[in-house]
């Protein structure tokens, strides 16, 4: 009998490495690292890459998750728009092409455009652009997506200076390397929901299910 891939396998039905996920950011996003070392060679095409591979279908979902117009639609893209950028920005800069996909000779190009567009001129940081009740857009200061754009693109972005002396003007943020939650506390309340969810799935029960449509799927 046929066993179902598990979550590390590759997926037959668009070529992504993420069994039980139905966001595509989330299959891009947890997909690069293989696309990237290409070894073992893909089993399947990665027809989950078709959707962007292009100026034009790259713009799309990227300029889709960058205006919010949250007192309408109560939706905010923060997640897809830092996973999908970083997603793309690895596959496109981090490592030679390896040849698992043949990538729009534009491509690079294109998410350069994006990156110079995102940019705030007045502070040089990047983050979402929410539309209030009036149509005015509101580009936001989001330090932590800047600095992954700065680091996915491996410091090759304009106005690093301004970024830095907007990060000086907040009285209120203590800058640390990714250590800032390691505390006594934080890791004693991340470890007890840890337990408690393995605890709940073990009884039939699971708890803070992402997709919980995959629980009727049959095995």
């Amino acid at each position: 009998m046929l066993q179902p891939p598990g979550p590390g396998e590759q997926q037959a039905s668009d070529g992504s490495w993420r069994l039980g996920i139905d966001a595509w950011y989330l299959k891009l996003y947890y997909s690069v690292d293989h696309v990237n070392e290409c070894h073992p060679p893909p089993r399947y095409p990665l027809s989950f890459l078709d959707r962007v591979n292009s100026p034009e279908k790259l713009d799309a979902p990227l300029d889709s998750d960058l205006k919010n117009d949250f007192t309408k639609t109560g939706v905010f893209n923060r997640e897809e728009l830092d996973e999908t950028f970083s997603a793309m920005a690895r596959l496109l800069f981090e490592t030679p092409q390896t040849g698992c996909y043949s990538f729009h000779p534009q491509l690079k190009d294109a998410l350069r455009v994006f990156v110079e567009r995102w940019q705030n001129p007045e502070t040089g940081c990047r983050g979402q652009w929410l539309l209030d009740r009036h149509g005015r857009v509101w580009k936001m200061d989001d330090i932590a997506m800047t600095f992954h754009v700065i680091s996915d693109l491996k410091s090759q972005v304009q106005h690093q200076d301004m970024i830095a002396r907007r990060l000086l003007q907040l009285d209120n943020v203590l800058g640390t390397p990714h250590i800032g939650y390691v505390t006594r506390d934080e890791w004693e309340i991340q470890f007890s929901d840890v337990f408690d969810q393995i605890n709940a799935h073990a009884a039939g029960a699971p708890t803070n299910v992402v997709n919980p449509d995959v629980l009727t799927r049959a095995r």
